[in-house]
């Protein structure tokens, strides 16, 4: 944007006046088109978007691979700022009592 601004001067003292007017448009564009860019993240970040269909797709390899863990459903996920968020319902034994069952979900979350 400096050198856009300094070039237009240099121009105009050269007598191309009208340029000094042609770069403050495509200046006010730029500026235009960075804050709709702004605007767009910043909605994603408020809007707790989804994490990318890969990136799920990988955790859920990950739940599975745990020993002692069956499957998993009802899984999402969103970020929120810096932070990813995942939540899941495992399939586990039906006869594992609690305490295993915690650790089982220590052991996937330590997974992903």
């Amino acid at each position: 944007l400096n050198t856009s601004i300094l070039l237009a001067l240099v121009l105009a003292s050269f007598g191309w006046e009208r340029t000094d007017a042609l770069f403050g448009i495509a200046i006010a564009f730029y500026i235009f088109w960075s804050a709709i860019s702004i605007v767009r993240e910043a909605g994603a970040v408020l809007m707790d978007t989804e994490l990318s269909p890969e990136i799920s797709e990988q955790m859920q390899q990950l739940v599975c691979e745990v020993p002692g863990v069956h499957g998993c459903h009802d899984f999402r996920t969103r970020v929120s700022g810096t932070r990813w968020f995942v939540q899941l319902h495992l399939e586990l034994p039906g006869e594992l009592p609690l305490s295993q069952a915690h650790d089982l979900c220590v052991a996937v979350e330590n997974a992903i």
